[in-house]
């Protein structure tokens, strides 16, 4: 795989709410195969018959939409809605969604930190994952007040985000670490140290202090070792992010574009020796409203 050259022209700006640029083609492609590779892998948290009973189903930070589309295939009872600030994530998730003809779901343009234009009680599930890219940590109680408020009593919130990275490959370990630290120093990493996201620590807090209740939990492991199957799809999807978010770190002054470069090139040889581990975990947090 050939990894694009990145570069940090000045332009990026701290205050920008997804750390990647969300317009990049790589990061497109890269979240549409992710999407659809994440969903393989992850449990079933509820049944039939709670997903006859979700009705309308909104998605926080949609993306490209692989999640809506694919749950909209298996659940053609419900209304899915994915909602994005990114207009090229929305038309690519609209392309898709045409392809597959799927009447069921609709993706809509929305900030949500601005509020979610929903009626009270007007919602049955709401879904969001990876939302660490774009919500700092001070912006996580009232994006989960606004989620209360639109879910029907019994309503249930699912959120998934990534944890820690952990390698044989110490190039691969630090690209990792220059990552986190960069979400530490713009606010977006519960971790006081910024050695991983923090989130596991602190979600379930968060949803208890929203309003919510019987809040679960549950690890998810990713194994992108060598010779599993998994190994070169997560392998390519973490280079890739490597790339897209690169000016994020760089501009973050944790490193230089040459030593993230070079760091890319080792790792990249390291992905290739049999003896290469990788694990990525994951924690999916969920609750009920009362």
């Amino acid at each position: 795989m050939t990894v694009p050259q990145g570069s940090n022209d000045g332009t990026y700006l701290a205050s920008r709410s997804y750390a990647a640029d969300a317009s990049n083609q790589h990061e497109i492609s890269r979240l549409v195969s992710m999407d659809r590779e994440l969903n393989k892998f992850m449990p079933v948290i509820f049944s039939d018959a709670d997903w006859r009973m979700f009705d309308k189903v909104v998605d926080i930070g949609c993306g490209p939409g692989g999640w809506c589309l694919d749950m909209a295939a298996l659940h053609p009872e419900c209304t899915f809605i994915g909602v994005d600030t990114s207009q090229e994530m929305l038309s690519q998730a609209k392309l898709l969604a045409f392809a597959e003809n799927a009447h069921n779901v609709s993706f809509q343009y929305m900030d949500v930190l601005q509020g979610l234009p929903f009626d009270n009680n007007s919602v049955g599930y709401v879904n969001g994952r990876l939302m660490y890219s774009f919500l700092r940590k001070h912006q996580w109680h009232s994006l989960l007040r606004e989620v209360y408020r639109i879910l029907r009593p019994g309503g249930k919130v699912l959120i998934c985000d990534y944890e820690a990275l952990y390698s044989t490959s110490a190039a691969f370990e630090r690209l990792n670490a220059l990552l986190f630290a960069a979400g530490c120093r713009y606010g977006w990493s519960f971790s006081p140290t910024g050695s991983s996201s923090g989130f596991c620590a602190i979600i379930q807090k968060l949803l208890r202090d929203a309003g919510f209740r019987d809040t679960r939990h549950q690890a998810l492991a990713l194994d992108g070792s060598f010779g599993q199957p998994g190994h070169d799809q997560w392998v390519e999807n973490a280079f890739l992010m490597a790339h897209t978010f690169r000016p994020f770190v760089v501009a973050a002054g944790m490193t230089t574009d040459e030593e993230i470069q070079s760091l890319l090139d080792q790792a990249m040889r390291d992905t290739q020796d049999p003896g290469f581990g990788l694990i990525s975990f994951l924690l999916l947090a969920w609750a009920e409203k009362a």
